[in-house]
This record gives structure tokens, sequence and C-alpha cells, in this order.
């Protein structure tokens, strides 16, 4: 069985993160992330708590037993997305930058800010409705 450290890094990888990006969502410096994923430090719960947002299955990686939460994949999937579409907005604005129009720039710059601040919440949204709308499952059966 893969120790903690082993599984912190599947998670990262799962989730195409690099270590220095983990580190910082997580609010450590790489080489502590480094650390983590050797088995030379165990990570502190306010770390734990912050990768979990990311989509880190946190408790695969403390126990080693996969959540089964059926939404996640969609969840992940979305935010990948929503991510994506961020970065073609972003370098449109910088397109627009390099035209020397900076009001125009400013505002794209606001609307990516807005979009990654909300693509967790869109995303989570999104699954719970999905969730929500599913016919239910006849329990007697």
């Amino acid at each position: 069985m893969p120790t903690m450290g082993k599984r912190l890094r599947q998670e990262r990888k799962r989730l195409r993160l690099s270590q220095a990006e983990l580190a910082a969502i997580g609010g450590v410096k790489a080489n502590a992330q480094g650390h983590y994923e050797l088995g030379i430090r165990l990570p502190r719960a306010d770390y734990l708590a912050s990768v979990y947002e990311v989509g880190v299955d946190v408790l695969y990686v403390v126990l080693g037993a996969k959540k089964q939460d059926p939404t996640q994949p969609l969840i992940l999937r979305l935010n990948q997305n929503i991510n994506a579409i961020a970065s073609a907005v972003e370098e449109i604005g910088i397109w627009i930058d390099q035209r020397g129009s900076n009001d125009v720039y400013a505002r794209v710059q606001r609307q990516l800010e807005v979009l990654h601040e909300n693509s967790d919440f869109i995303a989570e949204a999104m699954a719970d409705l999905i969730v929500r709308c599913a016919p239910e499952e006849d329990v007697d059966s």
C-alpha cells in the first residue's frame, strides 16, 4: 500500500499540478511539498483543508481510502473547463494589451479574476443541480 506521501503525489499528478502549484495552494513552499511527498514531513491540517478545496481526495491521502462521490469527476472536469476558458480570456487580454488598449485590458483582467474566483462555486453548484435533478432510486428494491 502506498504511503501518505506517495498518495499525495498521486493526487497532485491526477490534478495535473506541479509541486510548486500545489504547495502555493496549500500555503507552503515547494520544498515542503517535496518533503510531504517523500514522507519526510507530514502536512498540517490547514494545508490539507486548502488542497481539498482544489480537488485533492484528502481521505485517500491520509487513510488510503477512496471516497465515493459520484460528482467529483464532474466537478473536476467543470473546473478544468472553466479554467481553460479563463486562460483563453487572459490570452486575449494580453493581445489587446499589446495593441495599446489598457482600458479594455483592465476590464478583461477583472473578468478573468471573477471567473477564477468563482470557478469552484460554479462547478459545485452545477454538480449539485445535476444530483438534485437525477431521478430518485427505488429504496425498496
